[in-house]
């Protein structure tokens, strides 16, 4: 049923970039991806590295008061998760992250914890640059709903670490809760005795969103268009945000919906957006590739080793 469900869901999201690119002309697409300045596309390339180290590099500053797990595992930890994420709906497949973490002794109450913690600030973040997008690219007035949306979450946040909160949290798991140990204390730790942690992991989840706008920037100068960096920044939160509904595997097709709804907003026609997130989507592919690939050897070699040791 599952499987099912998931063809479904892939098949959809297939059909939106198909419909994508059929509105935004094929040929002109294949134009636009054929004239691309091979400069510009490996910085781009360079770019998508260095975020793809940037992001677990805060994972690990972040997660550093219940784990002391090494960059290299991070890393790959990871692109397990990126995997992952690839084929299950909305961003639940970031989640993932609890299972290899338990293998490093962490409480999977901890883990989850954690995670839900940083999610909250990604929204956050996301809600307030949206919020300034919606006022650069639609409609000042508008502007409010993204004020209150921020003040919802922030007030969602700190009821999530009261008492009232994580009882209600305790009550929902229910019979589940012995599977979680360790939630409210961990979110709690976090909030009380390391709030400058969460500070500077606000301040690196800026600065992703930055390294986003630079990265498809420099795509987009390849393809001979320069589009406004500062400006993008919100156009890609208010994606992120659309990207949570588990829709599609990780939001795909749903967020280059609504992407290229934006970037016509700002100048860039539709055939130049679809072929840089064609871009985009042949490099994350690649790179859940290799982490399924890694994820595979590294089980055959520990059922390799487990062999050996049994003889």
């Amino acid at each position: 049923m599952v499987n099912k469900k998931l063809a479904v869901q892939f098949a959809l999201a297939i059909a939106i970039i198909c419909f994508l690119v059929y509105k935004a002309n094929p040929l002109k697409v294949v134009a636009a991806l054929s004239k691309t300045n091979p400069l510009w596309l490996l910085t781009a390339i360079a770019l998508f590295i260095f975020i793809n180290l940037f992001v677990p590099f805060g994972m690990k500053l972040f997660f550093n008061p219940i784990s002391n797990i090494k960059l290299r595992k991070w890393l790959k930890y990871y692109i397990y998760t990126i995997s992952a994420s690839q084929v299950i709906p909305g961003k639940i497949g970031d989640f993932i992250l609890v299972y290899f973490l338990k293998k490093e002794g962490i409480k999977t109450g901890e883990s989850a914890a954690l995670i839900i913690l940083d999610k909250l600030i990604v929204i956050l973040v996301a809600l307030v640059l949206a919020a300034i997008g919606i006022k650069v690219l639609l409609v000042e007035s508008t502007i409010y709903w993204g004020i209150i949306g921020a003040v919802i979450l922030l007030t969602g946040g700190i009821l999530v670490i009261s008492p009232p909160g994580t009882a209600l949290i305790r009550k929902i798991i229910g019979k589940y809760s012995s599977k979680f140990p360790g939630f409210s204390m961990a979110i709690k730790r976090m909030v009380l005795q390391h709030s400058p942690r969460l500070f500077l992991n606000l301040v690196m989840i800026v600065f992703r969103f930055f390294l986003l706008s630079v990265y498809f920037y420099s795509i987009f100068r390849g393809m001979g268009i320069s589009a406004p960096i500062l400006i993008m920044m919100p156009l890609f939160a208010i994606t992120a945000i659309t990207s949570l509904i588990p829709l599609t595997p990780n939001g795909l097709g749903v967020r280059e919906s609504v992407g290229l709804v934006l970037f016509g907003k700002i100048g860039v026609g539709t055939e130049i957006a679809i072929s840089a997130y064609l871009i985009d989507l042949t490099l994350n592919y690649l790179l859940a590739s290799l982490g399924l690939y890694f994820f595979i050897k590294n089980k055959e070699l520990a059922r390799l080793r487990e062999e050996r040791q049994s003889n």
